[in-house]
């Protein structure tokens, strides 16, 4: 969870600056209850200069956080019904990010985050691209001043997972200013 969210706040920080807007809040979606957890948003909001507030659905922390089965198996772990509830809080979500979002970071293999890029992107009449960072673009990210001093380790190493390795490179920033 810690490596995404060097890469989430990377790229926040890099809408922030192309957009020329300072956000004053973040809409967090996931399907995992941990995504929620104090340490997460206070770690989403803290490391941005205009301290945004985090705020989230807490359908899927109050449905999912005691259940086991659905930590280890995930949707597959989910009946009719319960499938049913989470597709409709999806939904609201969904339409919830598209009405009051102004900018998309997200996972682009994610139909979820395409669709708001979409959706963002009609109301803006703009490209989605135009209103979109995500975190699976290796080409975006070789280009952005915020996660160029960490996306060349991904090449050099010619393997591995970005999340890991713009996390390695926070840890050894962190060694090396303190």
């Amino acid at each position: 969870m810690k490596e995404t969210l060097v890469v989430i706040r990377s790229l926040i920080r890099a809408a922030e600056r192309l957009s020329g807007i300072q956000f004053q809040s973040i809409f967090l979606m996931s399907d995992e209850p941990g995504a929620f957890a104090p340490e997460v948003t206070n770690y989403l909001s803290s490391t941005l200069a205009s301290r945004p507030k985090v705020f989230y659905s807490d359908f899927v922390q109050e449905m999912f956080s005691n259940n086991t089965e659905y930590k280890e198996r995930g949707h597959e772990s989910l009946g009719v019904m319960q499938h049913n509830f989470m597709d409709q809080e999806l939904a609201a979500n969904i339409a919830f990010a598209a009405k009051h979002g102004s900018y998309l970071v997200g996972y682009g293999r994610s139909g979820v985050s395409q669709l708001i890029a979409q959706l963002l992107g009609s109301k803006y009449r703009m490209g989605p691209s135009h209103v979109s960072l995500f975190e699976d673009d290796l080409v975006l990210l070789q280009h952005l001043p915020e996660t160029q001093d960490w996306y060349w380790l991904l090449e050099q190493q010619g393997k591995g997972d970005l999340n890991e390795v713009a996390l390695k490179n926070e840890t050894s920033k962190s060694n090396n200013t303190m």
